[in-house]
Formats: structure tokens, sequence, C-alpha cells
């Protein structure tokens, strides 16, 4: 295509994405204009709430009853609707993923403006190699299996998967640098995470089923500006633990899992009160992505410890234990979230030195997981 009517589409297509990007920008909402206090149900209770009629979402804690009644003064109080936070928010996929389209494709009009090759196609032409790649493979490995049997072709694919997933494994051990402590993670969590949060170091209690002695690592609690998103202000756990992924994994991860669990069932001492844990999540070394992938995986029927976590985070989710994550790395920390194996509840994106918020599930936190659930 000539390269001037490669620019015309190029301006076209930038000014329509500016103009999405700008009428985007004006979706913030002044919940202070558009609140109203309504019911809504959560934690087994009825709780009068703030929510912004606009954006949907609920602004600050619960009320008490008798403010909430007061400031009502005789108006009949509505539901807390989560339609309106789920249509606002599909509105803004919605536009995301259009704005997201018209970047992808002024990169590829300025590519070919410039020269290079179109990136599309180059994938395109790399799937069509990896097909006839894989085309031969498979007549391969059917002659090993008519002249070997069955049984030694799939020991044979094992062997070569396994000599494979370990050169890789062993190049990102090499590449990654990784925790080595409990101490150096408390250390590393209480420098990034302390803006978020108020944190309790070492907080006793008493495990209410086998009245024994307790002692979590962490007791966190939202800041108000967490809550202002919408972050249940409620007390919850941090367990730290530093799991070694080449020695005694699954030995270690279900011991610091089971102690987590404990902690749900147990009673804390806290500034002069006692409190109950709405959840409990661990913070290791695996919170990282890249110290995630340590965890060896050689394959189903060999080593695969990664299944074994997965597994054990499950069960883990049923009694309300998640995982603090972190996004990012050791160095660069660019946010954390809140995960349980049934989603995520609530997470932070940081970029230039700014947070931004999004709760996502919090059924993942307020379902009662008892008996036949």
């Amino acid at each position: 295509m000539d390269a001037n009517l490669l620019i015309e589409e190029l301006v076209e297509i930038k000014n329509k994405r500016e103009s999405l990007e700008n009428a985007r920008a004006t979706w913030s909402c002044n919940c202070e204009m558009h609140k109203e206090i309504k019911k809504r149900e959560f934690g087994g209770g009825t709780h009068y709430v703030y929510q912004c009629n606009q954006c949907g979402k609920q602004r600050g804690g619960s009320l008490k009853r008798f403010d909430a009644i007061k400031m009502l003064n005789g108006k009949q109080v509505e539901l807390f609707d989560p339609n309106i936070e789920e249509e606002r928010s599909i509105k803004n996929r919605i536009a995301y993923e259009e704005i997201s389209s018209l970047w992808s494709e002024e990169r590829r009009i300025t590519n070919a403006i410039n020269g290079f090759p179109d990136y599309q196609s180059t994938i395109l032409a790399e799937q069509k190699k990896f097909e006839e790649v894989n085309e031969k493979l498979t007549k391969f490995i059917e002659n090993i299996n008519d002249e070997f049997g069955s049984e030694k072709t799939i020991r044979a694919l094992i062997n070569q998967t396994i000599i494979l997933k370990k050169e890789k494994y062993n190049k990102l051990r090499e590449t990654t640098e990784r925790f080595t402590s409990e101490t150096e993670l408390k250390s590393w969590f209480n420098e990034k995470i302390a803006a978020d949060f108020y944190i309790y170091p070492e907080v006793n209690g008493t495990h209410l089923s086998e009245n024994v002695n307790v002692r979590i690592d962490y007791v966190l609690f939202p800041k108000e500006h967490l809550i202002e998103e919408g972050f249940e202000p409620s007390y919850f756990g941090i367990e730290v633990k530093y799991f070694n992924q080449e020695n005694g994994f699954t030995h270690k991860t279900s011991r610091g899992l089971w102690q987590t669990i404990s902690y749900n069932d147990s009673k804390f001492y806290l500034k002069n009160k006692e409190i109950k844990l709405k959840y409990s999540l661990i913070f290791s070394n695996l919170s990282f992505s890249k110290e995630l992938m340590l965890i060896k995986n050689y394959g189903h029927e060999m080593e695969n410890d990664q299944l074994e976590w997965r597994g054990m985070i499950h069960v883990a989710n049923h009694a309300r234990v998640g995982a603090f994550e972190i996004k990012g790395n050791k160095k660069e920390y660019k946010g954390w979230s809140i995960k349980f194996a049934g989603g995520t509840y609530f997470g932070s994106t940081v970029y230039n030195s700014e947070s931004n918020y999004n709760k996502s599930n919090e059924d993942v936190i307020n379902k009662v997981r008892v008996g036949n659930f």
C-alpha cells in the first residue's frame, strides 16, 4: 500500500483511539454526589452501607444501624444493587478492548510505514511451520510405536520431556533472584505492603477447639483508602513461609498451609480485644511468579510438585485460606493480589508510583464452606 494512504489510515485510527481514551477518562466518578444509604447482605448479617448509584461501588464501611436510620429520616431504604458496578465494568472492558485493538492496528501500520515485517503475518508463518513440524513428529512417533510398542514409546517420550524440562528449569533457576529466608520475606513485606494495610506483627491467640496457644505472623486491617475502594473492613491473617523448591517441598508446604488453616479456627488478642479472622493468607517466596515457576514439574508420571501445590491450594480454599500474591518481582514491585483457588478477591496495581485498586469477587471471602456446600 502507498505510504501516504498508510499515514492517512494511521491518523484516522489514532484520532479514533484518542477520542475513546478521552471519553473513558471522563468516566471517573464523584461518588459523594451520587452515594445513597442501602441495605447489603454479607458476613451472615444485614448492613447499612453507602453505595454510589453511578459507579456502583460501596463507599466506606458499614454504618451503625441507629445512625443510618437517623440519616434516612423515614425514607424507604433500597437494597444494594451489584448490577450497577457490573454493568459499568462491562462497559469499561468493552472500551478497553476496543482501545487495545486500535493500539495494535497503530503498531501494525507504523511497522509497515517503517518497512518492518507485519507481526501478525510472522505469527501465522510460525504457526504454519510448527504445524508442519508437528505432523512430521507425529509420523515419527507412529513409526516408533509400530516397531517397539506403546509402552516403550511412552517411556522414551517421557524421558525426552524430562530432559527438556530440566534444561528449562536450570536456566530459570540460574537467572532468578530468589529469597533465602522468612526473615528476608518479612522485611520485604513490611516495606512494600504497609502503604495499604495496618500491619500487626506476632499476634497471640488461642485455638478454639484444641485450646492451645497460637501466634500468627501478621494480622492486617485495610487502610481507609482501601475501604473506600470496596475492601471489606475486617481483620485477616498473614502467615509468612519460605519454601525451598528443591528440598522437602511437599512436607513443608502441606504443614505451612495447615498451620495457616488453623488460624481461621482461632481467636486472637489485639488492641485489648478478642478478634476472629475473616480469612487467612499465606505469603511466601511462591507469591512471586518466577519463584512459583521453580516448583518442579518434570512430568505427570514423575516428579510433579506443581500439581501437588495446586491441589493443596484448592483444599485450603475450602477453609478460607488463600495466597497473598505479588505482581512484579523481588526488585520491581508492581502490586499485590489476594487470591483463592475460587478466584481473586482484591488487587492492587502500581504504575509510576501510583496505585490503582480493583475488587473482583467478594464471594471468595464471604461464602460459608461447612458441611455439604
